[in-house]
């Protein structure tokens, strides 16, 4: 009589360390299988953002500034040849596609990209003159920027993963248009002469930016670009530029 509570309590400590080792192997699978108590998955781990390698499109949309000297000659009713150059301010919205490719070393890009561009810059230029003969000539110039394009290459630092700031240095090209209408008066008589002066110029440009990715493979710039253009005979003289655009891209890395 006196063995048999020992057998009991025996079997008692058997049951309770089964108990146990079942609920640490089952805990320790739940663990194995990524799960809580609870059998919940666990959340996933936040994928890491950055700007792209490769290839990449975009469009922009700015406002042009140009500051234009138009050089007119004119020959008046008596032979006598006169000419006017007025400086006049061109301002207008712009705005185009681009494509490029960039590539990263560590903390330093390269880029170079090709654009084009349709601007509505223009500007409108009226002027009287008196001879001392009191005739008189009064002067219409009507000036439009067409279209822009070029080519760039973009040197840059990233600041971070999802910064990036350069530089552009390339050479454009512009399509100027100018509508030139003259009055003399010869009292009692009037003349009227017109001319048209369309040009395209060419220049050096450079420029600062910097871009922003906001969300996978899409970004946004913002960018100022000077270009100063070449000088053109018997028409554009002094023709500069300053711009300023906002881009969105799309890399396809």
């Amino acid at each position: 009589m006196s063995k048999k509570p020992q057998l009991s309590l025996l079997a008692v400590g058997v049951s309770v360390a089964t108990l146990l080792l079942a609920s640490t192997s089952s805990f320790a699978a739940a663990a194995y299988k990524g799960e809580n108590y609870k059998g919940e998955a666990m959340p996933p781990c936040p994928v890491e953002t950055m700007l792209k390698d490769g290839f990449y499109v975009g469009a922009q949309v700015g406002y042009d500034m140009y500051r234009i000297k138009n050089d007119a000659d004119f020959i008046d009713f008596f032979g006598n040849e006169f000419s006017i150059d007025p400086t006049v301010s061109a301002n207008g919205w712009a705005g185009g596609l681009f494509v490029g490719y960039g590539k990263y070393w560590d903390t330093f890009y390269l880029g170079g990209e090709i654009f084009a561009n349709g601007s509505g810059a223009k500007a409108d230029w009226d002027g009287t003159f008196t001879d001392i003969f009191g005739n008189t000539f009064d002067i219409d110039t009507d000036v439009k920027i067409k279209s822009e394009y070029g080519v760039s290459l973009l040197p840059g630092y990233k600041v971070n993963n999802n910064s990036l700031v350069y530089v552009r240095v390339g050479y454009n090209w512009a399509r100027i248009d100018a509508d030139v209408d003259a009055t003399s008066t010869f009292f009692p008589f009037t003349f009227t002469d017109s001319g048209d002066n369309n040009k395209t110029l060419h220049g050096w440009s450079g420029g600062l930016g910097i871009e922003t990715l906001i969300v996978d493979n899409f970004s946004v710039r913002t960018e100022y670009t000077y270009t100063k253009y070449n000088h053109s005979d018997n028409g554009f003289d002094h023709v500069t530029d300053n711009q300023f655009m906002l881009a969105l891209l799309y890399h396809f890395a």
